[in-house]
């Protein structure tokens, strides 16, 4: 009767190991065909919006544009400041 009920144990106890392993690899599989996914839409949709030429998107660009220049500068200016030394008031 023992020997029978570590048989179960024991048949019990690989086949918790399978599925567990069986479940790992069946969610890396998933978020790979996901991550997959995902980076294709992500590239689909880049490009579709690179192509956009209505009045609306070339004037979102411009925007844009004005403003990353507009931070740019604000930057550069920032970095030819000089230190100023903050003392205990």
């Amino acid at each position: 009767m023992a020997d029978l009920d570590m048989r179960i144990i024991g048949k019990s106890a690989r086949d918790a190991l399978h599925i567990g392993l069986g479940l790992y690899n069946v969610v890396r599989e998933q978020i790979g065909m996901l991550e997959k996914d995902v980076t294709d839409t992500y590239v689909e949709l880049v490009t579709r919006g690179a192509a956009e030429q209505s009045g609306t998107a070339v004037q979102l660009r411009g925007l844009l544009d004005e403003s990353l220049e507009k931070i740019e500068r604000i930057r550069e200016h920032e970095s030819e400041q000089p230190a100023v030394e903050l003392s205990n008031v």
